[in-house]
């Protein structure tokens, strides 16, 4: 095929199949969706796969990890999921062997990732901070405590911050006995931040 035609189908897909002003500029975002390369998203899959985890603590994790913006409190989780929070930290403590707190620990390293993400884009710490829904103030502390960094170099930490969250994800599921069926290789952290 030519690359004239090639070019004139690439226009046809982001003006048919996904219109956007930025036209073909915004081809690559639209096959990145189309695709789901996110690496939550993918980690999610994972953990949706795992038969080895409790129903509800599996269903809490997934829709964290889809979430965007991501999920802020235990109590939007709690409603999301419509359960009350003393079952979810049940089910949560007895499934990961993490305190009940341990909710919160991950809800606050998903949206630490979501903003590495939103920086790496180009957005600056205020941007981020507010696209996933906190304020500076909260971003920079929450960067300080869970990562040991500092807020303006979380798109530096993004590598290891989605190991983090990996390594959470993974031991709440395929290792505890049951199978993974997801078709996923069992190491997932080489698809954390495509181009790196």
């Amino acid at each position: 095929m030519q690359t004239g035609n090639l070019l004139s189908l690439s226009e046809l897909i982001v003006e048919r199949v996904h219109p956007l002003e930025e036209g073909v500029a915004a081809l690559t975002e639209v096959v990145e969706s189309m695709l789901d390369l996110d690496p939550l998203a993918i980690l999610s899959r994972t953990v949706e796969a795992s038969k080895g985890m409790d129903p509800l603590v599996r269903r809490a994790v997934v829709l964290i990890l889809r979430s965007r913006p991501p999920i802020a409190s235990v109590k939007r989780l709690c409603r999301e999921l419509q359960i009350g929070r003393s079952t979810l930290h049940d089910h949560w403590s007895e499934s990961s062997g993490h305190p009940p707190s341990g909710v919160a620990v991950v809800l606050r390293q998903v949206a630490l990732y979501r903003a590495g993400e939103m920086m790496v884009a180009g957005h600056s710490v205020e941007e981020a901070a507010c696209r996933v829904g906190w304020s500076r103030r909260r971003l920079v502390a929450n960067a300080r405590s869970l990562l040991g960094s500092e807020a303006a170099d979380l798109a530096l930490e993004l590598p290891r911050h989605f190991e983090r969250v990996e390594d959470f994800a993974r031991r709440l599921g395929p290792g505890t006995g049951d199978s993974d069926e997801s078709g996923l290789p069992p190491d997932t952290s080489v698809l954390a931040v495509p181009g790196w």
